[in-house]
């Protein structure tokens, strides 16, 4: 029995499955549509203007560096060795220019707010807190690698756990 019989024999399933497909490429289009998001609750990421020294959490669709009082601020990634008692920046992360001005022409033909949207790879920027502005490096960079090295500051990586702002 050929493909086509088996279809024409089942109509009613085809036709439920054929629904079914449908459905998913609508939801799929409107996901792309609105820049990989859905509604959703406020998601939070860290964020510092002072080199990582302190923290803040705000909404996740920024487009760093930002203006916050007056700095410049980009993403922190916090995280802890202990538990949740110390807490500490173990990098800082940032768009390039070029990809910042990626997501803001996107925007502009969406006419959208900016927002921290998936482009494909995106040219983003990191390093470790209090390094001086001229060590950021590509995301793609082998030396990101170790800048994002998963490490306590005593060197270990015992019960090292990301803190997440929205807890």
């Amino acid at each position: 029995m050929s493909i086509r019989e088996a279809l024409n024999r089942h109509n009613p399933l085809t036709s439920v499955i054929a629904v079914v497909i449908s459905l998913i490429a609508i939801g799929v289009a409107y996901w792309i549509a609105t820049g990989g998001s859905v509604a959703r609750e406020s998601h939070l990421c860290w964020y510092t203007d002072d080199d990582g020294k302190t923290w803040f959490a705000d909404d996740a669709d920024k487009v760093t560096p930002f203006d916050h009082n007056g700095r410049q601020a980009v993403m922190c990634m916090v995280y802890t060795c202990d538990g949740g008692k110390t807490k500490f920046v173990l990098y800082l992360t940032r768009v390039t220019d070029e990809g910042k001005k990626r997501i803001l022409d996107v925007a502009r033909q969406r006419g959208r707010e900016p927002k921290n949207m998936i482009l494909g790879p995106r040219p983003m920027e990191v390093k470790k807190p209090g390094a001086p502005e001229s060590e950021w490096t590509s995301s793609n960079d082998a030396k990101s690698q170790k800048i994002m090295d998963l490490r306590c500051p005593d060197g270990s990586r015992t019960n090292i756990a990301l803190v997440d702002p929205n807890d």
